[in-house]
């Protein structure tokens, strides 16, 4: 047993070692091949000028060599140091050995997801499908989107925006809304929001589909509308009076309302702050957050009445909102009259804020921009 025990703990020690040598080598390993690459890349590109191909035996390295990790790792490393002149030089190689990516995104769908996510990054960074738009390897990057990893998703959907077909995003889109996979919808409104194509036209086609897509594919399609247009109005109130939808959607559609006003929805929004319902607490909260938007005498008598809610975030942002109509202390009387100290502190503090950042502002010059409260 003694022997066992000692076998073990010498393993161990063994393991350990070993682990902090390969730490320590690592780095160094790397940048050898890296500037191993580099020596390469130069010797191809003078080839490639020459023959117009890189050659049958280097293509055949390729294929087999970047599947593995290391090498990946080095290839990154190598486009990362190539300058401005040699990276249009590497464009140019691409372009003409590209069916060498096209076997290498068919080879990757059969790697581990950490392998592919990392592939499909190296694609998008340094945009080596940015001039085959209508190339079969975008078909190929679809497949991608199929996959459970949530970094092969995220990667391969960057590819698609970076083409700026509206057409390709939305078939990608499609995909992910047949899929189980979850991808949080965050991530999903930030990504169309890096689209390099017509963002109008892209958010025009969401809408158009929107009850055919999956409720967190909604919030972010809502959540991206703000950013690009704000000629909807009329269909994200249609989505605020459909009980069908979440809480969430609607809750985003009032603040779309609130940043691009419409007639319509004004009676909507004074009935969701004037709403007793606990059930309904966060659409009074975020009415009262975006009704100074429509200014008038009824929305200074709702806000004013929404100061004495029992909900502190509803009185928060009906204090804020009142503050931004520019009403003065002689204009809020009812509420420092009144009984509720936590409405009248809330009140002052955003006037007190209104008062300083108007004389910051006065002392710069008029040249402040914002607020921080």
């Amino acid at each position: 047993m003694l022997y066992i025990y000692i076998v073990i703990c010498a393993a161990m020690i063994a393991f350990n070692i070993i682990f902090i040598f390969a730490s320590k080598i690592y780095p160094y390993a790397l940048k050898f091949y890296t500037n191993y690459f580099y020596k390469r890349f130069l010797v191809l590109s003078d080839k490639f000028t020459k023959n117009g191909s890189i050659g049958a035996c280097s293509v055949f390295i390729i294929k087999h060599l970047l599947v593995r990790s290391f090498a990946l790792m080095a290839l990154d490393g190598l486009l990362d140091k190539l300058k401005a002149k040699e990276m249009d030089k590497a464009h140019e190689m691409i372009r003409g050995e590209f069916f060498v990516i096209q076997y290498l995104c068919e080879k990757f769908l059969k790697q581990s997801p950490r392998k592919m996510a990392y592939f499909l990054n190296i694609l998008y960074k340094y945009n080596i499908c940015e001039f085959r738009s209508d190339d079969e390897v975008l078909k190929i990057i679809k497949k991608y989107l199929y996959m459970p990893s949530l970094y092969c998703r995220y990667n391969a959907m960057r590819i698609l925006y970076a083409t700026g077909d509206v057409k390709k995003v939305i078939e990608g889109v499609e995909i992910i809304n047949k899929s189980d996979a979850y991808t949080h919808e965050r991530v999903l409104s930030v990504g169309f929001q890096s689209f390099t194509g017509d963002k109008d036209e892209l958010l025009k086609k969401l809408i158009n589909g929107f009850y055919n897509y999956k409720e967190w594919i909604q919030e972010a399609i809502c959540n991206f509308a703000p950013t690009v247009s704000g000629n909807y109005q009329k269909e994200m109130f249609e989505f605020l009076k459909d009980e069908s939808l979440s809480d969430s959607i609607h809750i985003l559609c009032i603040g779309y309302l609130g940043l691009f006003p419409y007639k319509d929805a004004y009676g909507y929004l004074i009935d969701c702050l004037k709403d007793t319902d606990k059930t309904k607490v966060r659409y009074a909260e975020y009415a009262a957050k975006y009704l100074y938007a429509y200014p008038c005498a009824e929305t200074i008598f709702a806000l004013k009445q929404a100061m004495f809610s029992d909900k502190w975030v509803v009185q928060i942002n009906a204090a804020d909102s009142l503050e931004k109509l520019g009403l003065e202390y002689n204009d809020l009387l009812e509420i420092f009259n009144g009984n509720d100290r936590y409405a009248m502190d809330i009140m002052q503090y955003f006037l007190d804020v209104r008062k300083l950042t108007s004389d910051k502002k006065d002392e710069c010059g008029g040249k402040l921009y914002g607020r921080s409260i």
